[in-house]
């Protein structure tokens, strides 16, 4: 099965997805593969092993996964399997709760039977008042809520923050979207910035130029594909927004100080 990308079901119109997927359908293996969205999988039962970046996690009832477009993840040899999942992109909540998940850097957790009743209950209520002029509004606070309960459960982390409220937004945004190479100017538009003042308060604010950034998002990204894909560097090279290998096995190597194929 070929390392792939999938792509969200996610409307323009929507916030999320919501999916009740049980064994025989398609859960027996799923191959090395990543979203460009966020996603939650809630196991409500089942067995197996979970693989994200590289670390596998034994399937189980009460294991929660949150990952971002930047994780790896596959499923092998499941069995009798029920999961909740959900799919959302990064401007459904808020970028204070997303900034705090990515600092985490915990994928994967287990909780107990009184946490996991919670969380389905959130679950049953996303999308209740599709319809409505509150929906909106409700369905933000019941992923937030999940994103929250998720990270009461991790083991503390040290976060970081990025004072202003627009960086945090711009931040986010670029952790979904560098493989586009977003135009410094065309962000700085988006958040109502002058670029010239964008460009001073982004370093300011994230310790690295907008430039930097998003060369590591990139190489960091790149880094994953060559560990843990059978994708071609010239694959991994455009996958990354990299106009030519060249390009990108120059700065793969001034980063990691190896070669993409030496690495691998």
């Amino acid at each position: 099965m070929k390392t792939r990308m999938v792509a969200s079901q996610i409307t323009d119109g929507s916030q999320f997805t919501k999916e009740y997927k049980k064994h025989g359908d398609t859960l027996a293996n799923i191959s090395l593969h990543w979203h460009d969205c966020f996603e939650f999988d809630i196991v409500q039962q089942g067995s197996g092993a979970m693989f994200c970046n590289g670390v596998e996690f034994p399937i189980m009832r009460g294991m929660v996964c949150f990952m971002s477009p930047m994780d790896f993840h596959e499923y092998r040899h499941c069995e009798q399997m029920n999961l909740i999942n959900i799919q959302f992109k990064e401007g459904s909540i808020s970028p204070e709760l997303l900034n705090q998940f990515m600092m985490q850097h915990t994928q994967v957790i287990y909780v107990d039977e009184p946490t996991l009743a919670n969380i389905e209950s959130l679950c049953q209520l996303l999308g209740t008042l599709k319809g409505t002029r509150q929906a909106k509004d409700y369905d933000r606070k019941i992923l937030e809520c999940l994103i929250i309960m998720f990270l009461n459960n991790c083991k503390p982390s040290s976060t970081s923050h990025y004072g202003s409220s627009n960086i945090q937004h711009a931040v986010m945004y670029l952790n979904s979207h560098f493989r586009e190479n977003p135009p410094m100017a065309k962000v700085a538009q988006m958040y109502s910035y002058d670029p010239n003042y964008f460009c001073r308060l982004f370093k300011k604010s994230v310790g690295v130029s907008y430039k930097d950034y998003v060369r590591k998002l990139k190489l960091n990204y790149g880094m994953k594909l060559v560990r843990f894909t059978d994708l071609s560097i010239t694959e991994i090279a455009s996958n990354c927004g990299y106009e030519t290998q060249t390009h990108f096995n120059r700065e793969f190597k001034a980063y990691y100080h190896a070669a993409p194929s030496t690495f691998r």
